[in-house]
């Protein structure tokens, strides 16, 4: 039994009994629930509270229904120990019952429904887990501390600190679970109350949602074989039909389950299944394998009509014209019109073109005709009365990968979704060029549907296709047309007549996004599907319009579309899964690189999750990242699809250097470590030339260096410390790790791996001293002293991609991660046990830690935990002017703290520089500056004095090509002299400059 189907108490029949009494007589039975549900607790109260871990099976069932009959269900929902340890089935229906008394969100049910998936079988500790992460996602810290702090045990060890929120909606309203990828789904209403009908691959039974809970109400007859469509009707009574691949027809009621007929439909698979209202009376149009087309009728299911001779393993669609309806079927790339009131074949044609990708039916001049759409790029639009070719639209190949069709007073309009994300609207009646584009999806669109927003308009209703599942098309009658005098005239009217309409589309990038008809604006994005989806549609539900979506993760979501609610974090957001972290201590502060496989680099604090930059790289899609510091701030690099590597500033964006390590093309990089001192940072990079070599450059100028380690052939690559010495951790094919001192570049140690390929190594401080771990593929995990090379444990931790070393609670601990897994491990190195483990929402991607501070790249999100007794924040000083945003004049004061700031927020050679500029009474340019520092490249110099003109301590004179100090460059340079400053960063300079090299 589903855990979302346990004791399927109506939360309805609780308004229905309060409804029946008297005045005097609900007070008094809201006492006696409340005493009932005072006596169920009574055993498991500590401290005046319930400790819902000591509670009976009966009690985590029933206690919302209780509650609800006390009148006590609000401040059961505030009670996160309740949420931890309650059946999910009666959360799920209590709370939606609690929402409909609010009329407004529950925020505890938001947090329950955002990972349903993840916890809704998990156990206690897992769903704590889950929870905590979704409330800071929500940014609810108190919601977040309240269930890693339970009242009646010890904190949880490691806790989220903050969370970017790229895949939680509050339009959210429900998630059906199932087993497998949902591929039919089709929604009704019967009696007020709204359902969904689904079923998942191989699924030989169709679920029934109940929409306002999500949870399911009941597994209708089963099969023998598994389902291939489902469908609803909503006419006089809520029927649901399922359709089998043994040809086998059903149809049932949804509340009771009811089978009402049942009849072998097809000689083998049923590929189609469609109503229709045909004369008033509703039919049900079905084709199979064995090249039959039926038309039967819906309430006893006697076959009206039989089509034979038709193709198998086509699509058909039925079109409403003003006398005569028809079925259009294609397949086998020929066009059939189907005439069902005489049961005649009007024509066959033969279509000269590609794959179909998607067929629709429309209305022009209150003719019938069907939309055909290629993998091609062309769309035809046909008469099926005279099978004439009425217009030709055409885009790139790709372009009419998805269809829907809408027709108004003013004319028919096609909408289709393409592979690059593009969203087109087409005029059916002329074809020709699109009349508008939608971007802003970055995967292919997967489906589309049109629906009533609320607006201005008087014209019909819409209908739409989705290929690859049958849909239910209602298809009214449309008025007659308007004839413009021009085609700019009509083009314009057409796009006025669809005011009041709003698309909907789903897209590979795991997004629905809803759009104005009117003017092609983006109204608001729906995310937290964690694979894509397939299907979605589009009913009212009092009015209102609701989304249900299904897709490849084994859900179907419910969405409430007049839900605007939107975000407003100041954090970054994600548009695709995270691939790539890379931590590390710059200038006093923790900062996170990320990438997540589009072309863009996104830095942020890992203090507060804040960005600290946000630049798009430009040339190829981000494989590896890594970020360290330099005598000049912080420097992140970027590994790309194309082979090369970036190293940008995180705050400005501005690009450093770029270079392409392997001279082999398409051998992009596939790992990236920062390591060495900051005086000689150094890039270790490993391309795909060759099964993997390791490529050495400098981080502040990308020159590749006379590195003993240039061009091993290794698997994996981490650097990090032992002692003061900074090294370099190699993993060979053969499972053998070496360890080598990176400056100047000497072997250190060889650590033997036992054999088999190695997967990942890393390399950390413990308290039992510095550790080394590399994982195989056998999913072993084994740990050497990197002092001695003793071998300290070995660990069979299943499936791991990922690993770190640090400490947890004064232990030494081992943490891995694999990204067909929600679980971070963390192992206790001396005994080889689990330390503890953390649940994530979904699968992990990433993850890197340092100095306690672990930060994971789940999903589209980035996470950073830490120890219970280690909340941060992890900044050692105050934000150093280069690694955040240009400071204004009202920014600094004129305090002597101040001017401290502002004489540590400069390199040794900018602080010269700036001192140069201030003893001239003169404006400066940079040949000037130059030949008093001629020991510097030109381009170096000029890098300074940009960078000064954007920390603002100096500007531009009336010759934009010289340059003045401004009161804070001379209030900079007199702290310096004062302090003894400038003599010391003198010195420095005198014997290096990191961007010169020299």
């Amino acid at each position: 039994m589903s855990p979302v189907e346990e004791d399927q108490q109506d939360p309805q029949q609780t308004d229905v009994d309060e409804g029946n009494q008297t005045d005097g007589e609900r007070p008094e039975r809201e006492t006696i629930a409340g005493l009932i549900l005072d006596r169920l607790t009574a055993p498991i109260r500590e401290g005046g509270r319930p400790r819902w871990d000591l509670a009976s099976p009966y009690l985590l069932r029933h206690a919302t229904e209780h509650a609800a009959e006390s009148g006590r269900l609000p401040s059961l929902f505030l009670d996160c120990e309740f949420l931890v340890h309650a059946r999910p089935g009666p959360v799920l229906r209590f709370g939606a019952y609690l929402e409909g008394k609010a009329m407004e969100p529950v925020r505890a049910l938001s947090l329950y429904r955002a990972s349903l998936v993840e916890h809704i079988t998990a156990e206690p500790h897992a769903r704590r887990d889950v929870l905590a992460v979704d409330a800071a996602r929500h940014q609810w810290p108190d919601l977040c501390q309240s269930f890693y702090h339970p009242r009646h045990a010890p904190p949880t060890l490691w806790q989220c600190r903050w969370s970017t929120a790229s895949n939680v909606s509050f339009a959210l309203r429900g998630t059906l679970v199932h087993d497998s990828p949902v591929e039919s789904l089709a929604t009704g209403a019967a009696r007020g109350q709204y359902f969904a009908v689904t079923a998942a691959r191989g699924d030989k039974a169709a679920g029934v949602w109940d929409l306002a809970s999500g949870t399911r109400l009941r597994v209708l007859p089963g099969h023998v074989a598994p389902l291939t469509a489902v469908a609803t009707s909503n006419s006089s009574s809520a029927l649901v039909l399922t359709a089998a691949k043994d040809g086998t027809l059903r149809c049932c009621k949804p509340w009771s389950g009811e089978t009402l007929w049942e009849t072998t439909a097809h000689d083998g698979a049923v590929h189609g299944l469609q109503l229709h209202e045909l004369h008033d009376v509703q039919v049900v149009i079905t084709h199979g394998s064995d090249g039959t087309v039926g038309i039967r009728d819906l309430e006893t299911g006697e076959i009206w009509r039989v089509f034979t001779g038709v193709p198998p393993g086509g699509r058909l669609v039925a079109a409403v014209g003003g006398m005569n309806d028809m079925v259009a079927y294609v397949g086998q790339r020929q066009l059939l019109s189907l005439d069902p009131a005489t049961g005649m074949e009007l024509f066959r044609k033969p279509l000269d073109f590609g794959e179909i990708t998607g067929i629709a039916p429309a209305l022009i001049d209150l003719i019938p005709v069907v939309v055909i759409t290629t993998a091609d790029g062309v769309g035809q639009v046909w008469d099926l009365l005279d099978g004439k070719l009425t217009s030709v639209f055409e885009g790139p190949p790709g372009a009419v990968n998805t269809l829907t069709t809408l027709d108004t007073s003013r004319g028919s309009v096609a909408v289709t979704g393409g592979k690059d994300g593009t969203i087109r609207l087409w005029d059916l009646e002329r074809g020709g060029r699109p009349l508008r584009q939608l971007t802003g999806h970055l995967g292919a669109i997967t489906d589309l549907a049109v629906y009533d927003a609320p607006a201005r308009h008087k014209v019909d209703k819409p209908h739409s296709s989705f290929p690859g599942i049958q849909s239910v098309f209602h298809t009214p009658r449309v008025k007659p047309r308007i004839t413009p005098d021009s085609e700019g005239l009509r083009r314009s009217r057409l796009l006025d007549s669809l005011d009041g309409y709003a698309l909907l589309s789903a897209s590979a990038d795991r997004t629905l996004r809803e759009w104005s008809m009117a003017d092609g604006s983006l109204r608001q994005t729906f995310s937290a599907h964690t694979d894509l989806p397939r299907t979605i549609t589009v009913p009212h539900i009092s009015g209102n319009p609701v989304a249900v979506s299904a897709g490849q993760d084994n859900t179907a979501r419910v969405w409430a579309l007049n839900d605007r609610r939107v975000r407003t974090a100041g954090r970054v957001t994600y548009p695709i899964p995270v691939s790539s972290v890379a931590l590390s201590r710059v200038d006093g502060r923790l900062l996170i690189a990320t990438g997540c496989g589009d072309e863009r680099l996104r830095v942020v604090t890992a203090s507060d999750g804040m960005s600290e930059g946000n630049h798009l790289n430009g040339t190829g899609r981000i494989t590896a990242v890594g970020i360290g510091p330099t005598l000049e701030g912080p420097v992140a690099v970027i590994a790309t699809d194309d082979g090369k590597l970036t190293a940008r500033r995180p705050a400005t964006g501005e690009r450093l250097w770029q270079c392409t390590p392997c001279s082999t093309p398409d051998a992009p990089v596939t790992a990236l470590a920062v390591g060495g001192s900051r005086r000689r940072p150094l890039v270790l990079s490993i391309d795909s030339s060759g099964g993997g070599r390791l490529r050495v450059h400098s981080l502040t100028g990308g020159r590749p260096t006379h590195h003993p380690l240039q061009g091993l052939p290794c698997v994996a690559v981490t650097t990090g410390r032992i002692g003061r010495k900074t090294v370099a951790a190699i993993a060979h094919h053969d499972g053998l790790i070496e360890l080598w001192n990176l400056n100047p570049g000497a072997p250190r140690r060889s650590l033997s791996g036992g054999g088999g390929d190695a997967v990942s190594v890393a390399i950390g401080t413990t308290p039992i001293g510095p550790m080394v771990a590399a994982t195989y593929e056998d999913g072993r995990v084994r740990v050497w002293d990197a002092d001695t090379g003793r071998r300290r444990c070995l660990l069979t931790s299943g499936p791991a991609q990922m690993t770190a070393i640090g400490t947890s609670h004064g232990r030494p601990v081992v943490v891995t991660a694999d990204p067909s897994r929600t679980t971070l491990h963390f192992w206790d190195v001396e005994t080889g046990d689990i330390h503890t483990v953390v649940t994530l929402p979904e699968a992990i991607g990433a993850l890197s830690l340092t100095e306690g501070v672990l930060a994971v790249g789940y999903g589209r999100e980035l996470a950073v935990f830490s120890a219970s007794y280690d909340p941060g924040p992890w900044d050692d000083v105050k934000v150093p002017l280069a690694a955040s945003s240009p400071l204004h004049e009202g920014d600094i004061g004129g305090t002597e703290d101040n001017l401290e700031d502002i004489g540590g927020q400069m390199t040794p050679l900018e602080l010269s520089v700036l001192l140069h500029v201030c003893q001239g009474g003169e404006p400066v340019g940079v040949s000037e500056v130059h030949a008093a520092f001629r020991w510097h490249f030109r381009r170096c110099v000029k890098r300074q004095l940009r960078s000064l003109l954007q920390k603002e301590y100096v500007c531009r004179a009336e010759n934009p090509s010289l340059f003045l100090p401004t009161a804070e460059g001379r209030k900079a340079v007199a702290w310096a002299e004062h302090n003894g400053e400038l003599a010391k960063r003198r010195r420095k300079i005198g014997s290096h400059c990191a961007s010169c090299g020299i």
